[in-house]
């Protein structure tokens, strides 16, 4: 319940008397109430609005998983790929390790 002020009261009661101040009163309190409703109202609807349910939710986590899945199995490939490049790169620009190579398979004795 939404009370006005005694300070006020006082001063509506002075100027209009008593009845018209208790009258006045109890108007303020009766559309301050009504108003602090609607705002309630309308706060928890536009809450609602914005939040997400929990199905919502979940299907987003699940999403999101996949993607991270995704990512987790290219960067894989790529890893894979620059290791084999790197192990390319040591293997033919060793002299030695390429002539190790070549008697390793039989092209040199």
């Amino acid at each position: 319940m939404a009370n006005i002020p005694y300070e006020i009261y006082k001063e509506l009661e002075e100027s209009l008397g008593k009845e018209k101040a208790e009258k006045l009163t109890k108007a303020f309190e009766k559309y301050f109430e009504t108003r602090e409703e609607e705002l309630k109202t309308k706060l928890k609807e536009e809450l609602k609005d914005e939040l997400l349910t929990k199905g919502e939710f979940y299907t987003e986590i699940k999403r999101l998983e996949e993607k991270i899945t995704n990512l987790e199995k290219t960067l894989d490939l790529k890893i894979r790929l620059w290791f084999i490049l790197i192990i390319a790169l040591i293997l033919f620009t060793n002299k030695g390790t390429l002539e190790w190579l070549f008697k390793l398979l039989g092209l040199i004795k």
